[in-house]
Parts: C-alpha cells; sequence; structure tokens
C-alpha cells in the first residue's frame, strides 16, 4: 500500500493540536488554582517557616520558596509579584507560610507586616530621629544608617515622595522587623506603610486650601503635636488655616523644637530667634517639611479645620487650650495660662513639702 504524506501530517498536527489544547487547559488550570486561590494544592498542612534575607530579589525569594515547598515552581512566584506590582515591596524576615498557598495570597503575606520578629509600635507624632533610636533599641537597627535612608532625597523621590527626605511618610504603626535588619529597608517599608494606609485621594480636598500633599502632611505633622486633647483636632487646625489665609507667621512652638532636636517642649525667647526655615516666628507660611510623622487623625484634621475666626491659642496646662480671635484675647488667656501654671507649681511644691 503505497505510503501517503498527507495523511501522516495530518495525524501530526492533530497530535500537535491535541497537546497544545492539554497544555492550554494546564495553564489555565494552573493560573486559577494559584491566582483565584479557590483550591489548595496538595503540599503538606503544617506552617514551614523560611527566612528572606535583606536586599533578596524576587527571583532569590522565588527560589527560596521553591526549594521551601510553598510553590511548585520559582517562575510562579516571580510572574505573580510582576502582576501584583509587589516586585519591590516584598518583606525581609523570618515568614511562617503555608505550602500550597494561591499565589495571590502568598504574595499578599509577602508585602503585609507579618514577617516573625520582633514587635515595635512607632507612636503617632515621633520625629525621624526619635524613631531612629527607637529602632536601635529594640531591634538593634542602626540609628545612623535609619538617618541616612530617610535624609536620602534620591530615595524619597523614587518611591513616590519628592521632598528632601521620608520625614513625615514613616507611617505609625506596629510593625515586626527582623534583628539587625537593613536599615535603608526598615525606613522604605514604613514608607510603603504609609501609601497602603493613605490613599492619595484623600489629599485631593488640600486643593481648596491650596496645599498639596506635601503641604498637608507638614501641617498634620505640627498638628500632631499640638494637640492632646481629642475635641481640638479641628480647631487648632482652623487656626493655623486661618493664620496662612492671613499671610501671618505661624508662631508653631513644634517647628522650633524641631529645629532643637527635641520634641514638645517649653520655649525661651532665644529659641524663637533662631535662625533657621523650620522657625515659623521668623518664617512666614509652613516649615520647608513635616516635622513628625503623623498618623490618619492628624491628617484627616488638617483637611478639615473648624469654621472658626481663632488666630491665636495657649495651652491651659492640663491638655486643653485656650483659643482667641485678637492679640489682646490672647494676652489675657496667656495671662491666665501662666497664672494657673504657677498655682500648680506652688501646690505640688507644697504636698511634696
Amino acid at each position: 500500500m503505497p505510503h501517503d504524506p498527507t495523511r501522516g501530517r495530518s495525524i501530526a498536527l492533530k497530535l500537535v493540536l491535541v497537546i497544545a489544547v492539554a497544555g492550554l487547559v494546564l495553564t489555565l488550570e494552573m493560573l486559577a488554582h494559584f491566582f483565584v486561590g479557590d483550591i489548595s494544592c496538595s503540599g503538606p498542612s503544617e506552617l514551614v517557616t523560611v527566612s528572606i534575607a535583606p536586599g533578596s530579589t524576587v527571583t532569590e525569594i522565588g527560589e527560596l520558596l521553591h526549594r521551601a515547598g510553598i510553590v511548585p515552581f520559582s517562575g510562579m512566584f516571580r510572574l505573580a509579584a510582576h502582576i501584583f506590582h509587589a516586585d519591590h515591596r516584598l518583606q525581609a524576615g523570618q515568614m511562617k507560610l503555608t505550602p500550597g498557598l494561591p499565589l495571590r495570597e502568598l504574595v499578599e503575606r509577602l508585602t503585609h507586616v507579618q514577617a516573625a520578629g520582633i514587635r515595635v509600635v512607632i507612636p503617632e507624632g515621633l520625629a525621624a530621629a526619635q524613631i531612629a533610636e527607637l529602632l536601635h533599641s529594640m531591634a538593634g537597627i542602626s540609628a545612623d544608617d535609619f538617618l541616612k535612608a530617610v535624609f536620602d532625597t534620591a530615595l524619597a523621590e523614587s518611591l513616590g515622595f519628592p521632598g528632601v527626605s521620608l520625614e513625615g511618610y514613616l507611617f505609625p504603626d506596629t510593625y515586626l522587623f527582623f534583628e539587625r535588619m537593613n536599615a535603608r529597608h526598615a525606613a522604605m517599608r514604613m514608607a510603603w506603610n504609609f501609601k497602603r494606609k493613605v490613599a492619595d485621594s484623600l489629599f485631593v480636598e488640600g486643593e481648596k486650601f491650596d496645599l498639596n500633599r506635601h503641604e498637608v502632611v507638614t501641617l498634620a505633622s505640627i498638628l500632631q503635636w499640638e494637640v492632646l486633647s481629642s475635641g481640638e483636632w479641628e480647631i487648632v487646625s482652623s487656626v493655623y488655616h486661618n493664620r496662612l489665609r492671613k499671610d501671618m507667621l505661624l508662631q508653631a512652638d513644634p517647628t522650633v523644637s524641631y529645629v532643637l532636636g527635641r520634641g514638645p517642649s517649653r520655649l525661651q525667647l532665644r529659641d524663637l530667634r533662631i535662625d533657621n526655615p523650620y522657625n515659623t516666628y521668623l518664617y512666614k507660611g509652613l516649615p520647608p517639611g513635616p516635622i513628625s510623622n503623623p498618623g490618619l487623625r492628624a491628617i484627616h484634621a488638617a483637611l478639615h479645620p473648624a469654621q472658626t475666626s481663632y488666630l491665636f491659642f495657649v495651652a491651659r496646662g492640663d491638655g486643653s487650650h485656650a483659643f482667641s480671635r485678637t492679640a489682646d484675647e490672647h494676652l489675657k488667656a496667656k495671662a491666665e495660662a501662666d497664672r494657673l501654671r504657677r498655682q500648680q507649681v506652688l501646690e505640688d511644691t507644697t504636698r511634696q513639702g
């Protein structure tokens, strides 16, 4: 019987088609399996601890996860990290993971604060220098290297924070840090957390005050140091908004304290004469940048001031403030506040004696 080459090519073509269809089906099943996450792939159900070194690339992390049995193919993890825009947001540290996690959930876990490590609480209103000291004492992270990263203008710009530094964008939160982890990565992680917690759309509201994001965060950082009473956020904000609108000096004590390298404190007259752009007793408008790292409450207050005609306020000494509309009212309120402080000092001295 003569050989029919056409028939042979037909069979080969069908075979290739079957293989291609089978490959496509398998690929779609894998994609659904790993990205949708409705089904868990086969593998041990116990947690596996993996240690991701600071500075690890996506490729290195994918290979590490493959060796640990977390993912069947390292390339699948690299693809998922790229699809979910997590290439530069993966954390270092010790992670407890379940083999066979859907890739979407795996990437989510590796980009959020879930590293097994040292728990560090960063309170609202700390300046970068104070955070550096806290990280060093709690997790052994180099304070000097942390501050170098914070004040690296190129790093701030690469992370989407145009300005002189990351001061103001180190989001106050509870973090789990890898002991002695790279200080630069610690600063970047806190800045990424700011982006996760503070939506860009929030700052659109600042346009009605002619304030951009950097200026809103700067104002919020001042409020964070000024306000102790929960009911005064929007009122204190209104004072600063009113002074900005009238082109008055802000005369915000916290900005001078920042120049002096200390937290909120009582100032001397000589302190108010320090020639520095952050000294709002000498320079009009907001300072060049944030003086602390504010939380959401302070940012919200900066964007939503109360409707008042107040231009002055003075601390009463009990955490609250007396607000005034005129300089004369302010001088009277200040005299009363001073009287109350002297009285309190006298009472304390009498009790101790």
